[in-house]
């Protein structure tokens, strides 16, 4: 089947929107109003630098520069051999000494081309002019500094500003294992990435959205050039003006003590700079200004930090004194290493908010995600469950739930049930920390394969890390569990010491504890150990099968197992982040090169590239990867449950055989019983196959194993408004929302159900309300205040909405990216002002043609531009683009997303005077379970049919007032 091809008009290559509030970057881009280099129209010979052409911008005769600095002049330009765009940076020659530095610059340039990290901007060519003038080509970013951001909105809320500062630690990290120091950290030049509409998708997915997922992904520019620039002793006149120019090029009131006094740098100077760029994220202020360098460097040397600064923005107490420590004038003070200030920023999120990067709000891979509902949720649970966090105070995320048949009193607790807490990190060096997650996390792996026990997984206990008190009796009634394992692990450099008490929650009466002190190399069996002993101490009995699965050892190689670790660190995380999951496949393929053997980290690798291709990468390489890495897993270890969940989840991401990769996981199953990911993707299978009552049954199995975990209980909701069970969406909604309380898109979702049931806008409206100023990813919150306005025929407030919204376009739940002026062509034409829509939906024509044509086989965003030719009374294309969405992704392959496709041909229809075929597929549709979502204009329920302006030309037709007139149908599911 061929791609859609309606005539869109081409894009030219390189070019942006005019949009001010963006920056485009590949230098100093703050800089970006400065005054060009040439003001008349510049030769091709000056335009040129090798097969790089820079170009013009809209009045034909500028060069477009985005940026200048002490460096050079960066401009935005054309690689003529590929047609694509890219940054160069023409180095200044009025550098000192610039004769003199250029093969520095070519060897740093070296350096910093072999810097591949995700939060890196890629600097992939070095080369000279024939006149000799130095220049380096980079990626090309377009998005928006964190200067320009914090300048536009003000400071940054806390939680935000440091996920933003553990991006960029994690790229100091990559760069301080190659001996490379930045010297110019600072807001400026970080950047904020745009929307990645370009990115690969899977065939008929949906897209993770506009800024990436979760946070907008963080991209450190001109990493490791600074250093070619100046190098040790290349001390200042500290009475010159901060114009002075040459013999200094950091940017002083970021720069470190010892960068400023010309003193030999290391990786604690950009540490430094990260410190004052934190600073500036949270106050909209640096510590130390002045007029010359000399009254910066007394300030930084003499005067306390200004700390009452960040009391006036009401800074977590934790941040306060990571920041006094990364801002220490003497280098010795601070943290010693990139990797300590990552392990301390953790500890700060924990501290603040109960949400760190190790803390699972989620099963270890979500279930039935397409990358813009993973990245949706994601970015609903992380960011806004932190914003709100932060605006309530801290307040504690985890309420205590209601006794019920699911969680249970002190009498349904199983005899044979546990729950093994965080163990306590107590190693001297805080970098470690991702090796007690990693014993905690072996540990309940080889307890989920005994049969006879209940085991809780490891995102429904993540939460009670470091909280102030545990109250064991209350924990073991929220888990419904009967037993407790809690402890530590300290890690010396070649020692593992690990001491473990298992308590009776119902008694708080200690039955066992054990004291472990073990080399590194022994220790690769202490999960076995630990397990087979909780398994006595609960009575519980293993089969001769189930006692040499839990006592296998993993790997012989110790090395290797410690790389396993930081890849399961990786792998857990649940920020969804592609550079997470590349984090994770770098450190699995490692620990294979030291043990081409461990058949786990075959497995969990081949788990990590299905759900890369699924979410993010549909390359055959991926896809060739994941399945040779499953099977090599089986091979090495026929009945490791691990994989064949890996080749099953191959089998759903990549190749879409259901069945199939049911039978895998049933097998995986037998191996791992206790293991709750396998019956959430044995019910995200079964929804996708239309069967839906048992994939329910799975759901709930998976919640009971997991009854802490904010993802399942929300997905077996949204099962239920598929279904249009609306009495058990609002109480599964209300158990969802007991779990994240703080969540405001959660809480939007649930008060739909209302809308859908009864036409009921009441309880949506209070939930807008009730959003605090700024909460806004994706737009999803301006999306819904529009959606509710128009609900309810209140254009001015719809238009209130749009205006105050601070993205310039919003995504639907399904992917689809809607500029503004898409939105407000439709309040036009909902108030009957034709000729005042028009030009309004003829401006959302070039963005949504775009997104279709990066990604050509996602059906929503296909089905989305034929709605909005059919507004414009392009029938014979709205038809075409309608029915093709629904080729991409038919209902006999797709139960689950299936029917709104359908839904939305059917609007089409309706708005291209289709009458007749429109009601004829709204009558089958109207007892078909359905992805139904908030603010999807597919959607086909009563209320929707009854509320939606979009089906106004229907309105007339007395099939539609039948339809209208009656109850809801029935829905029919198996």
């Amino acid at each position: 089947m061929e791609p859609p091809s309606p005539d869109l008009p081409a894009t030219p290559s390189g070019g942006e929107s005019p949009d001010a509030a963006k920056v485009t970057h590949a230098g100093d881009a703050t800089l970006n109003d400065a005054k060009p280099f040439h003001r008349a129209p510049p030769s091709e010979a000056m335009r040129r630098f090798h097969h790089y052409e820079v170009c013009l911008r809209e009045d034909g005769v500028t060069l477009h520069e985005l940026g200048r600095g002490a460096m050079g002049v960066s401009y935005k330009a054309r690689d003529v051999n590929l047609d694509t765009p890219v940054a160069i940076k023409v180095v200044n020659e009025n550098l000192p000494e610039y004769l003199h530095t250029r093969e520095r610059f070519r060897r740093e340039a070296r350096a910093a081309a072999q810097l591949r990290h995700p939060n890196v901007a890629s600097v992939f060519h070095f080369g000279e002019t024939p006149s000799g003038q130095c220049f380096y080509a980079m990626e090309f970013i377009e998005g928006e500094t964190l200067l320009a951001l914090v300048q536009r909105d003000g400071p940054l809320p806390a939680p935000v500003a440091i996920r933003i500062a553990l991006q960029v630690t994690s790229a100091l990290i990559a760069a301080d294992e190659r001996g490379l120091v930045h010297r110019d950290l600072k807001p400026a030049n970080l950047m904020l990435m745009a929307a990645p509409a370009s990115r690969p998708q899977r065939p008929g997915s949906a897209s993770t959205g506009s800024s990436g997922a979760h946070l907008p992904v963080v991209k450190v520019i001109d990493f490791g050039l600074a250093k070619a620039a100046t190098g040790a002793g290349a001390a200042i006149n500290l009475e010159a003006p901060l114009t002075q120019e040459g013999g200094f090029l950091g940017t002083p009131g970021y720069a470190s003590p010892e960068q400023v006094d010309g003193c030999e740098v290391d990786a604690r100077s950009d540490i430094y700079s990260l410190g004052v760029t934190l600073w500036y994220l949270l106050t909209g202020k640096i510590p130390f200004a002045g007029r010359s360098f000399r009254e910066i460097y007394d300030r930084q040397m003499h005067r306390p930090l200004p700390v009452a600064q960040l009391d006036d923005a009401a800074v977590p107490a934790p941040l306060v004194e990571l920041l006094r420590s990364m801002l220490a004038a003497d280098p010795s003070e601070r943290p010693a290493s990139p990797n300590e200030v990552y392990a301390e920023l953790e500890r700060c999120q924990e501290a603040i908010g109960g949400t760190s990067a190790r803390a699972r709000l989620q099963s270890e891979n979500p279930a039935d995600v397409s990358p813009g509902r993973k990245k949706n949720f994601v970015t609903k649970v992380v960011v806004l469950a932190l914003l709100a966090t932060a605006l309530a105070g801290g307040a504690y995320l985890f309420l205590r739930p209601r006794e019920s048949a699911s969680t249970g009193g002190p009498a349904a607790l199983l005899e044979k049930s546990i729950a093994v807490l965080p163990l306590e990190d107590l190693s001297a060096d805080k970098s470690n920390g991702y090796f007690a997650d990693g014993i905690q996390d072996d540990l309940l792996s080889s307890l989920a394969k005994i049969k006879e026990l209940k085991v809780i997984s490891r995102s429904s206990v993540m939460g009670y890390r470091n909280t102030a008190t545990r109250n064991l009796r209350e924990i073991g009634q929220q888990l419904g569990v009967a037993h407790i394992l809690e402890g530590s692990v300290r890690r010396a450099p070649d020692r593992v010491l690990v001491n473990v008490a298992l308590i009776d929650t119902r008694t708080s009466r200690q039955l066992w504890a054990e004291h472990y002190d073990r080399t590194l190399a022994d220790a690769l069996t202490l999960q076995g150990e630990l397990a087979t002993e909780i398994a006595a101490a609960l009575h519980a009995t293993l089969s001769p099968e189930e006692k040499a699965r839990v006592e296998a050892r993993p790997t012989a190689n110790a090395d290797a197992y410690v790389l396993y670790l930081r890849a399961r660190d990786y792998h857990t995380r649940p920020t969804g982040l592609l550079q997470d999951y590349q984090a994770a496949e770098r450190l699995y393929t490692q620990a294979l090169a030291l043990d081409p053997g461990f058949a786990l980290a075959h497995a969990r690798l081949a788990t990590v590239l299905a759900y890369s291709y699924q979410n993010f990468q549909p390359t055959a390489e991926n896809h060739d990867r994941a399945r040779a890495e499953a099977d090599a897993a089986l091979l090495l270890q026929p009945g490791l449950g691990e994989g064949h969940l890996a080749r099953g989840l191959c089998l759903y991401w990549t190749e879409k055989k259901y069945e199939a990769a049911l039978q895998e996981l049933e097998v995986a199953g037998r191996a791992i019983p206790g293991n709750a990911e396998i019956d959430l993707f044995s019910g995200a299978i079964r929804r996708r196959q239309g069967r839906w009552s048992q994939a329910l049954a799975s759901m709930r199995q998976a919640l009971a194993r997991d009854p802490r975990a904010v993802l399942i209980a929300r997905e077996i909701m949204l099962t239920d408004i598929m279904l249009r069970d609306w009495t058990a969406a609002a109480r599964d909604g209300e158990r969802a929302l007991a779990l994240t309380p703080n969540q405001p898109m959660l809480q939007v979702e649930k008060s739909y159900v209302p809308v859908w049931a009864s036409g009921d806008l009441a309880p949506l409206r209070t939930v807008l309300a009730a959003v605090p100023s700024g909460v806004d990813p994706d737009g999803e919150i301006t999306f819904a205040r529009w959606d509710s306005a128009l609900l309810g025929r209140d254009f001015a407030a719809a238009e209130k909405a749009v205006a105050s919204g601070a993205p310039e376009t919003v995504e639907t739940t399904f992917g689809a990216v809607l500029p503004k002026s898409y939105l407000l062509g439709c309040i036009a034409l909902a108030r009957g002002e034709n000729e005042v829509a028009r030009p309004l939906l003829e401006a959302a024509c070039p963005g949504m043609e775009t997104e279709v044509r990066n990604v050509p086989l996602d059906a929503f965003r296909t089905a989305h531009l034929g709605m909005l030719y059919a507004l414009l009374g392009r029938k014979k294309d709205a038809v075409r683009l309608g029915r093709h969405a629904i080729e991409l992704l038919p209902e006999t392959k797709d139960a689950y997303y299936g029917p709104s496709v359908s839904g939305l041909l059917a609007l089409i229809y309706a708005r291209t005077g289709e009458n007749a075929q429109a009601l004829d597929l709204i009558e089958r549709l109207l007892p078909l379970p359905a992805a139904l979502s908030p603010n999807f204009e597919g959607s086909i329920t009563l209320s929707d049919l009854r509320l939606r302006w979009q089906w106004d030309p229907l309105r007339g037709d007395p099939k539609f007032q039948k339809l209208l007139a009656g109850l809801e149908p029935k829905t029919v599911y198996k």
